[in-house]
Protein backbone atom coordinates (compact mmCIF):
# COMPACT_ATOMS: atom_id res chain seq x y z
CA UNK A 1 0.00 0.00 0.00
CA UNK A 2 1.51 3.14 -0.71
CA UNK A 3 1.10 6.84 0.70
CA UNK A 4 0.53 9.51 -1.09
CA UNK A 5 1.75 12.70 0.50
CA UNK A 6 -0.15 15.68 1.33
CA UNK A 7 0.48 18.97 -0.70
CA UNK A 8 0.52 21.99 0.75
CA UNK A 9 -2.20 24.05 0.52
CA UNK A 10 -2.27 26.20 -1.91
CA UNK A 11 -1.43 30.02 -0.51
CA UNK A 12 -3.31 33.29 -3.00
CA UNK A 13 -0.44 35.36 -4.51
CA UNK A 14 -2.26 38.62 -2.47
CA UNK A 15 -1.63 36.48 0.95
CA UNK A 16 2.20 36.23 -0.25
CA UNK A 17 2.37 39.83 -0.88
CA UNK A 18 0.86 41.14 2.44
CA UNK A 19 3.41 38.91 4.39
CA UNK A 20 6.21 40.51 1.83
CA UNK A 21 5.21 44.01 2.11
CA UNK A 22 4.52 43.49 6.07
CA UNK A 23 8.09 42.12 6.34
CA UNK A 24 10.21 44.74 4.10
CA UNK A 25 9.42 48.01 5.75
CA UNK A 26 11.51 49.96 3.96
CA UNK A 27 12.49 49.28 0.11
CA UNK A 28 15.02 51.66 0.37
CA UNK A 29 17.02 49.62 2.88
CA UNK A 30 18.22 46.73 0.44
CA UNK A 31 19.03 43.43 1.93
CA UNK A 32 16.43 44.22 5.48
CA UNK A 33 13.86 41.68 3.90
CA UNK A 34 16.74 39.10 3.97
CA UNK A 35 18.00 40.07 7.14
CA UNK A 36 14.86 39.49 9.17
CA UNK A 37 14.13 36.45 7.96
CA UNK A 38 17.65 35.52 8.85
CA UNK A 39 17.69 36.81 11.98
CA UNK A 40 15.28 34.60 13.53
CA UNK A 41 17.12 31.17 12.60
CA UNK A 42 20.95 32.27 13.02
CA UNK A 43 22.57 32.14 15.76
CA UNK A 44 24.47 34.46 17.38
CA UNK A 45 28.19 35.40 15.40
CA UNK A 46 31.65 34.71 18.22
CA UNK A 47 32.98 37.30 20.02
CA UNK A 48 36.26 36.96 18.51
CA UNK A 49 37.22 36.18 14.90
CA UNK A 50 37.98 32.32 13.97
CA UNK A 51 40.79 30.30 12.86
CA UNK A 52 40.58 30.69 9.30
CA UNK A 53 44.40 28.82 8.16
CA UNK A 54 46.21 25.88 8.96
CA UNK A 55 49.57 26.02 10.36
CA UNK A 56 52.29 23.59 9.16
CA UNK A 57 56.34 23.21 9.85
CA UNK A 58 58.37 23.58 7.04
CA UNK A 59 62.18 22.96 6.61
CA UNK A 60 64.17 25.33 4.35
CA UNK A 61 66.03 23.15 1.82
CA UNK A 62 70.22 24.34 0.60
CA UNK A 63 68.27 25.61 -2.29
CA UNK A 64 66.56 28.16 0.13
CA UNK A 65 63.17 26.77 -0.76
CA UNK A 66 60.61 24.92 1.55
CA UNK A 67 57.47 22.77 -0.12
CA UNK A 68 54.09 23.36 1.08
CA UNK A 69 50.90 22.00 -0.01
CA UNK A 70 52.97 20.31 -3.27
CA UNK A 71 54.26 23.76 -3.93
CA UNK A 72 57.99 25.14 -4.27
CA UNK A 73 58.46 28.38 -2.27
CA UNK A 74 61.26 30.71 -2.62
CA UNK A 75 62.73 32.21 0.72
CA UNK A 76 65.28 34.35 2.05
CA UNK A 77 68.64 32.66 2.13
CA UNK A 78 69.48 33.47 5.46
CA UNK A 79 66.69 31.05 6.75
CA UNK A 80 68.49 27.87 4.85
CA UNK A 81 68.24 25.26 7.16
CA UNK A 82 65.86 26.71 9.64
CA UNK A 83 62.63 25.43 10.49
CA UNK A 84 59.65 27.77 9.74
CA UNK A 85 55.89 28.18 10.72
CA UNK A 86 53.44 28.56 7.62
CA UNK A 87 50.24 29.41 8.27
CA UNK A 88 48.52 28.58 5.05
CA UNK A 89 45.04 30.71 4.22
CA UNK A 90 42.97 30.94 1.06
CA UNK A 91 45.09 33.32 -0.46
CA UNK A 92 48.06 33.81 1.17
CA UNK A 93 50.97 32.64 3.40
CA UNK A 94 52.35 34.31 6.52
CA UNK A 95 55.94 32.59 7.20
CA UNK A 96 57.31 32.94 10.98
CA UNK A 97 60.64 32.25 12.25
CA UNK A 98 60.29 32.00 15.42
CA UNK A 99 58.16 35.33 16.30
CA UNK A 100 59.66 37.43 13.58
CA UNK A 101 57.54 37.33 10.33
CA UNK A 102 59.67 36.91 7.64
CA UNK A 103 57.59 36.94 3.88
CA UNK A 104 54.00 36.74 2.71
CA UNK A 105 53.88 35.45 -0.48
CA UNK A 106 50.32 34.66 -2.62
CA UNK A 107 49.39 31.05 -2.23
CA UNK A 108 49.48 28.78 -5.30
CA UNK A 109 47.25 26.53 -6.84
CA UNK A 110 47.85 24.17 -9.51
CA UNK A 111 46.15 20.96 -11.27
CA UNK A 112 49.72 19.38 -11.77
CA UNK A 113 51.63 17.30 -9.64
CA UNK A 114 54.31 20.32 -8.60
CA UNK A 115 54.18 23.90 -8.90
CA UNK A 116 56.57 26.96 -8.28
CA UNK A 117 56.75 30.36 -6.73
CA UNK A 118 59.92 31.35 -6.77
CA UNK A 119 61.73 34.98 -6.43
CA UNK A 120 64.98 34.96 -7.92
CA UNK A 121 65.84 37.63 -4.83
CA UNK A 122 66.11 35.23 -2.60
CA UNK A 123 68.12 32.96 -5.04
CA UNK A 124 70.92 35.22 -6.10
CA UNK A 125 73.09 35.06 -3.49
CA UNK A 126 74.07 31.03 -3.76
CA UNK A 127 73.54 31.30 -7.76
CA UNK A 128 76.44 33.89 -7.12
CA UNK A 129 78.44 31.71 -5.14
CA UNK A 130 77.43 28.45 -7.53
CA UNK A 131 76.52 29.69 -10.70
CA UNK A 132 76.41 26.66 -12.02
CA UNK A 133 73.14 25.35 -10.46
CA UNK A 134 71.83 27.48 -12.36
CA UNK A 135 71.37 24.77 -15.32
CA UNK A 136 70.57 22.13 -13.31
CA UNK A 137 67.34 24.27 -11.46
CA UNK A 138 64.02 22.27 -11.68
CA UNK A 139 62.31 25.64 -11.64
CA UNK A 140 64.73 27.87 -13.65
CA UNK A 141 61.55 28.70 -16.26
CA UNK A 142 60.00 30.81 -13.08
CA UNK A 143 63.17 31.63 -11.84
CA UNK A 144 63.19 34.88 -14.62
CA UNK A 145 61.35 38.10 -14.14
CA UNK A 146 60.73 38.89 -17.17
CA UNK A 147 60.64 36.94 -20.13
CA UNK A 148 63.96 38.80 -21.54
CA UNK A 149 66.03 37.26 -18.89
CA UNK A 150 64.53 33.84 -20.44
CA UNK A 151 65.60 34.79 -23.57
CA UNK A 152 69.00 36.08 -22.72
CA UNK A 153 69.50 32.67 -20.87
CA UNK A 154 68.31 31.03 -24.07
CA UNK A 155 70.75 32.70 -26.50
CA UNK A 156 73.58 32.48 -24.30
CA UNK A 157 73.15 28.84 -23.82
CA UNK A 158 73.06 28.13 -27.30
CA UNK A 159 76.25 30.56 -27.95
CA UNK A 160 78.67 30.04 -25.29
CA UNK A 161 80.20 27.19 -23.43
CA UNK A 162 78.10 26.15 -20.57
CA UNK A 163 79.88 27.75 -17.84
CA UNK A 164 80.17 31.14 -19.24
CA UNK A 165 76.41 31.14 -20.33
CA UNK A 166 75.85 30.30 -16.42
CA UNK A 167 78.20 33.24 -15.06
CA UNK A 168 76.57 35.62 -17.34
CA UNK A 169 72.68 35.25 -17.06
CA UNK A 170 73.17 35.06 -13.27
CA UNK A 171 75.60 38.45 -13.63
CA UNK A 172 72.53 39.67 -15.22
CA UNK A 173 69.90 38.83 -12.15
CA UNK A 174 72.36 40.05 -9.64
CA UNK A 175 72.26 43.46 -11.84
CA UNK A 176 68.62 43.54 -12.25
CA UNK A 177 68.35 42.41 -8.11
CA UNK A 178 69.63 46.21 -7.38
CA UNK A 179 66.17 47.79 -8.28
CA UNK A 180 63.01 47.51 -9.40
CA UNK A 181 63.96 50.11 -12.41
CA UNK A 182 67.07 48.89 -12.91
CA UNK A 183 64.80 45.18 -13.67
CA UNK A 184 62.63 46.47 -16.13
CA UNK A 185 65.09 48.70 -18.04
CA UNK A 186 67.42 45.99 -18.26
CA UNK A 187 64.44 44.06 -19.44
CA UNK A 188 63.97 46.25 -22.21
CA UNK A 189 67.70 47.15 -23.10
CA UNK A 190 68.54 42.66 -23.50
CA UNK A 191 64.86 42.70 -26.16
CA UNK A 192 66.41 45.29 -27.95
CA UNK A 193 70.03 43.40 -27.80
CA UNK A 194 68.50 40.25 -28.95
CA UNK A 195 66.25 41.78 -31.42
CA UNK A 196 69.64 43.10 -33.25
CA UNK A 197 70.84 39.89 -33.21
CA UNK A 198 74.01 40.30 -30.46
CA UNK A 199 74.44 38.96 -26.69
CA UNK A 200 74.41 40.47 -24.27
CA UNK A 201 77.78 41.74 -22.65
CA UNK A 202 77.51 41.76 -19.05
CA UNK A 203 80.84 43.88 -18.45
CA UNK A 204 79.11 46.81 -20.85
CA UNK A 205 75.64 46.51 -19.29
CA UNK A 206 76.90 46.82 -15.52
CA UNK A 207 78.76 50.30 -16.54
CA UNK A 208 75.46 51.30 -18.09
CA UNK A 209 72.82 50.04 -15.06
CA UNK A 210 75.66 49.78 -12.25
CA UNK A 211 74.44 52.42 -9.27
CA UNK A 212 76.53 55.46 -9.23
CA UNK A 213 77.34 56.39 -5.64
CA UNK A 214 76.05 60.01 -4.46
CA UNK A 215 79.17 62.25 -4.61
CA UNK A 216 78.81 65.15 -1.56
CA UNK A 217 78.91 68.44 -2.77
CA UNK A 218 80.80 70.91 -0.51
CA UNK A 219 78.95 73.10 1.31
CA UNK A 220 79.64 76.11 3.54
CA UNK A 221 78.63 77.57 6.51
CA UNK A 222 79.78 81.03 7.20
CA UNK A 223 80.59 81.45 10.78
CA UNK A 224 78.02 83.49 12.55
CA UNK A 225 77.98 87.12 14.09
CA UNK A 226 78.38 87.20 17.79
CA UNK A 227 77.26 90.41 17.67
CA UNK A 228 73.73 89.81 16.01
CA UNK A 229 73.04 88.46 19.65
CA UNK A 230 73.57 91.71 21.27
CA UNK A 231 70.88 93.29 20.06
CA UNK A 232 68.37 90.30 21.15
CA UNK A 233 70.04 91.25 24.96
CA UNK A 234 69.21 94.96 24.76
CA UNK A 235 65.88 94.33 23.30
CA UNK A 236 64.93 91.93 26.19
CA UNK A 237 65.88 94.27 28.54
CA UNK A 238 64.33 97.25 27.29
CA UNK A 239 61.12 94.87 27.35
CA UNK A 240 61.36 94.73 31.28
CA UNK A 241 58.93 96.47 33.66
Amino acid sequence: MSITPLSPAPVAREEVQTWVNSRWKNPCRLGQFSAEINSETLAALPKRRTTDFTTVTAKVTRNSTISVDRIVYSVPSRLIGHKIEVRLFDDRLECFFGPDHVMRPTRVRTDRVRGHSIDYHHLIGTLRRKPQALRYLVYREALFPHAAYARAWAALDDALPPRDACRTTVGLLALASTCEACEIALAARLDAILDAGRLPDLAVLEKEFASKPNTASDVTIPEPNLKAYDRLLLSGCEGRP
